[in-house]
């Protein structure tokens, strides 16, 4: 019973002055007698009022050597304080310690500002108590001077989320991160920050991370559209009278906890640099495995780093996607189209700039299109040619181009258009194919192989119908003249022994061979042969040919975009991890 009397003893006077400072709500300190004079007390009561009122923020302070366990009493004060964001130093015969609350108290008020700052200016006084709490509150002012309230998100009403003060802001002033759900330390959300920062700037596009702790029933993609276009973000853009932008330039990943949401939202020209192929096979596998395992710091400085690159590689004039600008024709078409996917991204890439170089000097478009199931390449060739707009254009005329279709173990087909037909007259367009046959079969089959023979031949056949020498151009008349002479030397022999057929008569009929009554059907049944299917080619524009191997498929180049709920165009991607 005693035990159980001393306990209760101990929690009251814990509470006592908790339960006084709930009283009287205007009362901020709280110290031994003596320390302090009445008018003392005074000036800095009305010190922390001035701050409330302008910032909505209690500042406390206790100096209280009976104080006891000064952890369980600072929790018990602040569960009483009547300030929904607060903050509070307690000191007592042997520790010190400081808690805060609210949004803004935790986000300004962090365990590393309070000990770096607030504490660090009231031990910068010495022999002068007054000194002490006038110096530990006019750094708690400054501290919130320098925060201010950030409306990030408006939905009809207005969600504030407190941002750090050593949080980098972007060209525009707003916070880089915003961590609501406190995934990471302090110190590692000043030096992510700034990191996003410096990314930003060099590339004049905001890059910006947001953690909430929940998408208030909205899907993560309209969360993260609304996060950016309401609070004001887009490098370079100007604001509106609310602070909202709309289609300014940059890139917000958002994360949400509560069932593990992500989504980024791209805006202006970080929906060309940020494409959805860039997006889905580049820059989410950068951090995803990350987030997945909770590694929230890694994840996030992978995710900077993805758009680095893809910021830089864009700036640079190749954004990243399906295809680059040197593996694309002069017109912005596909040079190498691997349905087959035979061919990996690297060798992708190198090949289609031999094409596109040898293309570039002789104003022809040089293609390669591999692929299954088509018995006629040619036909093929012709087809997927005509069909996707090929063509080198230069001053206003399409000079034409030559298209190779590779089936593996399958046909070969050339289709030659415009004025690279001049390069394969007669036997040359024979010899051209012989040559590429030649090197495929000479090399297992390499379409690597393959496809430098293609840029190889197709330049000399082009530079030398550019010189005026086409390759082997057929004269019709030698040709007549030996067909004429090989048929008469054929009729003679022929006719010479036809005319020794002295028995042999034109029979019209053959039922003569047949002997009456020895054919009798005994059995009979259906057996089927052979089926005849009729095939088309399915031809694909070259923005959705998808053709890398390195899992292009089902990408259609460059960002698909919807519009937001503030009339802004966002590209992006979202999912769950």
């Amino acid at each position: 019973m005693k035990r159980v009397f001393s306990i209760l003893l101990v929690a009251l006077l814990l509470l006592v002055p908790a339960l006084s400072a709930w009283a009287d709500e205007t009362a901020h300190i709280y110290i031994d007698e003596g320390l302090l004079s009445e008018a003392e007390l005074a000036s800095l009561e009305d010190r922390a009022q001035t701050i409330l009122d302008t910032h909505g923020v209690g500042v406390y302070f206790l100096y209280l050597m009976d104080m006891g366990e000064i952890t369980a009493y600072a929790e018990q004060f602040m569960a009483n304080v009547p300030e929904s964001d607060a903050v509070a130093l307690f000191i007592n015969d042997e520790y010190y310690d400081f808690e805060s609350k609210g949004a803004i108290g935790i986000a300004v008020f962090t365990q590393t500002v309070c000990i770096e700052t607030l504490w660090a200016a009231f031990r910068s006084v010495k022999d002068d108590n007054l000194g002490k709490l006038m110096a530990y509150y006019d750094a708690a002012d400054q501290l919130l001077t320098d925060f201010g309230d950030t409306p990030v998100l408006q939905t009809g009403e207005t969600e504030s989320f407190a941002v750090p003060a050593y949080i980098a802001r972007t060209d525009g002033g707003l916070p880089t991160l915003i961590d609501a759900d406190h995934l990471l330390s302090d110190a590692d959300a000043e030096a992510l920050s700034k990191r996003l920062k410096e990314i930003g700037t060099a590339y004049r596009c905001d890059v910006v991370i947001a953690t909430v702790p929940t998408l208030g029933g909205k899907t993560s993609e309209a969360y993260a559209d609304d996060l950016f276009d309401y609070s004001g973000y887009g490098y370079g853009a100007t604001p509106d009278a609310n602070g909202m932008t709309v289609d300014g330039d940059g890139v917000l990943l958002l994360i949400c906890m509560e069932y593990r949401d992500f989504a980024i939202s791209t805006s202006g020209y970080a929906i060309t640099a940020f494409t959805d192929y860039g997006i889905q096979v580049y820059l989410e596998p950068q951090f995803l495995s990350y987030l997945s395992a909770g590694s929230f710091a890694e994840a996030f400085n992978a995710f900077a780093d993805g758009c680095d690159y893809l910021l830089k590689t864009a700036r640079a004039g190749e954004p990243y996607d399906v295809y680059t600008a040197s593996e694309m024709t002069a017109n912005g078409k596909p040079i190498i189209v691997d349905q087959a996917g035979v061919l990996s991204t690297e060798q992708i890439e190198t090949l289609s700039k031999q094409l596109r170089s040898v293309g570039d000097r002789y104003q022809t478009d040089m293609i390669l299109v591999t692929d299954y199931g088509w018995s006629d390449g040619d036909a093929y060739a012709q087809r997927y040619y005509e069909n996707n707009g090929y063509g080198y254009v230069a001053d206003g005329a399409n000079r034409g181009g030559i298209l190779v279709y590779y089936e593996p173990n399958g046909p070969l087909g050339i289709y030659v258009a415009g004025e690279a037909k001049n390069a394969f007259a007669g036997r040359g367009l024979y010899k051209f194919r012989q040559s590429l046959l030649s090197a495929l079969y000479g090399n297992d089959y390499s379409v690597e192989m393959l496809t430098l023979a293609f840029a190889d031949r197709g330049e000399y056949y082009l530079a030398q119908a550019q010189s005026g020498h086409a390759i082997n151009p057929i004269n019709w008349i030698p040709v007549i003249l030996f067909a004429g002479i090989g048929m008469l030397f054929a009729f003679i022999p022929v006719g010479a022994m036809k005319r020794k057929l002295k028995s042999v008569y034109t029979q019209t009929r053959a039922d003569t061979y047949l002997v009456p009554g020895s054919f009798v059907l005994t059995q009979n049944s259906d057996v089927f042969l052979n089926s005849t299917v009729s095939r088309s080619v399915h031809v694909q524009q070259s923005s959705s040919s998808g053709g890398r191997s390195s899992g292009g498929g089902g990408f259609h180049g460059g960002s698909s975009t919807h519009t937001s709920s503030s009339g802004g165009t966002h590209g992006g991607h979202s999912g769950k991890f």
